[in-house]
């Protein structure tokens, strides 16, 4: 009976939850490439077409969609200092003001406006 109170209270204490903070970190990601395709990507990598993970699809649409393994490498995330952001925060605290209107609304950041 003790635990079902005390998992009754968490999750009751989850619903009262009126902020939360965001952190904008940068992280790698790692695209696998097909033995046929290598030679395609170096190209558009080495001509600047290719910047971002979500460029190998947009190039490759030409062709048909492309399914390349993409996945988040979570251990290299680090966080980002305004200046490294262009001036743009890096950490925002998000309250909650109304029901109605605009439920959460920042009031704080360490950069400019979002």
């Amino acid at each position: 009976m003790y635990i079902l109170k005390n998992v009754y209270y968490l999750n009751l204490n989850v619903k009262k939850i009126s902020m939360h903070i965001d952190f904008k970190i940068t992280t790698w990601e790692r695209v696998k490439i097909p033995k046929e395709k290598e030679a395609e990507v170096l190209k558009l990598l080495k001509e600047g077409k290719v910047t971002s993970s979500s460029d190998l699809y947009d190039q490759s649409e030409s062709e048909g969609y492309i399914n390349y393994d993409c996945e988040q490498l979570v251990d290299t995330s680090e966080s980002l200092t305004p200046e490294e952001n262009g001036g743009s925060s890096t950490t925002e605290v998000w309250e909650h003001v109304s029901e109605r209107n605009q439920p959460m609304k920042c009031t704080w950041q360490n950069g400019e406006g979002i």
